[in-house]
């Protein structure tokens, strides 16, 4: 038994799976609240006694839902919690086996924002950074770490070394389409780096462009690569070697007597399987996969070999993505990987594939290369695209800050840099050399997290922080929705949209500090090391230029 406020703020009697309210604003009679029902209970003083009996059986889940509601909302205008917390301080009164009649965790979530909403209760400001006072018990995740905010300079105490202190709470968004993940729990194979053999076509002035993007993982010990060079185009092989060999690439070279690119690019699956007899490379039977992709293709090759355990490398299988950009899908179609954001052909497939390059011929005069593969590995061998989000093509053209900041755990490609987008605004960076040495350095270190979310809802200054791991550290001034964390901010140029990713306005009154370095931590408290995020922006008073936010185990 027990009492509770309803939607509209009056009692309500939850007793034996019914709901009461006050029958003609009693203090001692309850009447069914439904409308239809004349059941009523007394109240003499100690116990609740029946009077009337109901017309309907009773609904304890109702019953249970509208409690744990009630508890939600009573503390969404009492207490300043974030939402996670308010949720799970609920949860503990409601027994595990009747988990199925709570609201889910976005239906709470969602209650408790439209209740402060409505509210609209004003809350101080605090003036100087010594008037936030965190508790110690919310300085740390529900996860255990702790997360500081570091600024050394801090114009306002004119001090060189003061820590800022924010919980940041965590949630996190899968953003992966596995859909063997949905027959097993777990992955079950197992591959290292040497299994893959990475191929892509360029040119000799070309790949001194894109040679940034190509460092960026094929310098890793062990890799295994082909480039194809157009016969004419390369004058010297040795210039080549001797050029790759000083930016630490080793990746073997071949030539094509097609000059057209996209069609020496259907072409990439034959030279790839039948370099594997002339190689020079040890071992290469142990090949499993072929990684195909454009001299701009940035892999992340952790991320793709645990990618590729959910898969068998004996089956046939065509793995990677489309465009995320609605119009290129609209003109070129959806049956095949888009090059750029690169794709991966098991053994068995790319034996199949080289054997019938002839048949494939008739392709060459589509638009793409990567077209023209699709067509061949679809319609001549009957093997579908499977589609992995984590594959990006990145077709969209300006400002992606917004896309990288949308959660994209489990990142395997990016595509594009610097001819479509630039992944820092100038101010930070416009050297690609230097750009890719920050992507780079992020992503050794924090793996598996790295642009993982971390969010922050302060009510009583009215503010987001969101934390996107090795990428950047922005400050809303307003409260953002679970619904609006969840969409894309639309960052980049006008009027192009989106695939499978919902989109909201760009934000108007945001800062954000990007990634530029990272530091060991050594202090009291803290053992662990630091991120180092900047804000360089020449338009805007920027009061906190770094900010340095301590992880520890």
């Amino acid at each position: 038994m027990s009492i509770v406020k309803s939607s509209k703020g009056h009692d309500k009697l939850l007793l034996e799976g019914y709901s009461y309210r006050r029958a003609n604003k009693s203090q001692r009679i309850w009447r069914c609240s439904r409308n239809d029902c004349a059941g009523r209970v007394a109240f003499d003083g100690d116990q609740y006694n029946k009077i009337t009996e109901h017309v309907h059986a009773p609904n304890p889940e109702a019953t249970i839902s509208a409690e744990f509601k009630s508890k939600i909302t009573t503390s969404a205008t009492t207490s300043h919690d974030p939402p996670r917390r308010i949720i799970y301080e609920a949860l503990q009164n409601v027994d595990k086996n009747d988990g199925a009649a709570v609201p889910t965790y976005h239906s709470s979530q969602r209650t408790i924002e439209r209740k402060r909403k409505r509210n609209d209760i004003p809350l101080p400001r605090p003036q100087t950074y010594t008037e936030i006072v965190i508790p110690d018990e919310l300085q740390i995740t529900n996860g255990g770490a702790r997360f500081l905010l570091y600024n050394n300079q801090d114009p306002i105490h004119n001090k060189t070394s003061i820590t800022r202190k924010v919980l940041l709470e965590e949630f996190s968004y899968d953003y992966e389409e596995l859909p063997i993940k949905q027959i097993i729990s777990r992955p079950v194979y197992q591959y290292d780096i040497e299994q893959i053999y990475f191929t892509f076509t360029t040119n000799t002035g070309r790949i001194r462009e894109t040679i940034h993007q190509v460092k960026f993982w094929a310098t890793r010990l062990g890799i295994r690569c082909l480039i194809i060079f157009e016969s004419k185009d390369l004058q010297s092989k040795n210039y080549i070697k001797r050029y790759l060999k000083n930016e630490g690439i080793s990746c073997k070279i071949k030539t094509s007597n097609v000059t057209r690119y996209e069609e020496r690019y259907l072409e990439l699956i034959q030279q790839a399987w039948y370099s594997l007899n002339k190689s020079s490379y040890t071992n290469m039977k142990t090949i499993q996969w072929f990684a195909f992709g454009d001299d701009d293709t940035i892999w992340f090759l952790n991320t793709l070999l645990q990618l590729l355990e959910y898969y068998n490398a004996s089956n046939s299988i065509y793995l990677g993505n489309i465009s995320d950009k609605l119009g290129a899908i609209q003109y070129h179609g959806t049956y095949y990987a888009y090059g750029g954001g690169g794709f991966i052909l098991s053994r068995p497939l790319a034996s199949r594939a080289a054997q019938h390059t002839k048949d494939c011929q008739r392709f060459t005069k589509m638009f793409g290369g990567d077209e023209m593969i699709g067509k061949c590995i679809t319609e001549v061998l009957k093997i579908n695209l499977t589609r992995n989000k984590n594959f990006h093509q990145m077709d969209h053209d300006g400002d992606m800050d917004g896309y990288l900041e949308s959660g994209l755990e489990g990142l395997v490609s990016l595509h594009h840099i610097f001819s479509f987008w630039e992944s820092f605004p100038e101010e930070h960076t416009n050297s690609p050399r230097e750009t890719m040495y920050l992507l780079k350095l992020a992503y050794q270190t924090f793996g598996n997290h790295f642009l993982k979310r971390y969010v922050r809802l302060d009510h009583r200054t009215n503010r987001t922080f969101l934390l996107t791991m090795g990428y950047s550290f922005s400050l809303f001034n307003r409260i953002l929705t679970y619904d609006e964390l969840m969409k894309v901010e639309k960052t980049w140029r006008c009027c192009s949209e989106f695939v499978d990713r919902e989109t909201r306005p760009k934000e108007k009154n945001k800062m954000t500090w990007y990634f530029r370095d990272v530091t060991n931590e050594s202090a009291n408290i803290v053992n662990g090391y630091g991120a180092v995020y900047e804000n360089k922006q020449k338009d805007a008073i920027v009061q906190i230029p770094r900010i340095e936010i301590i992880l520890t185990n």
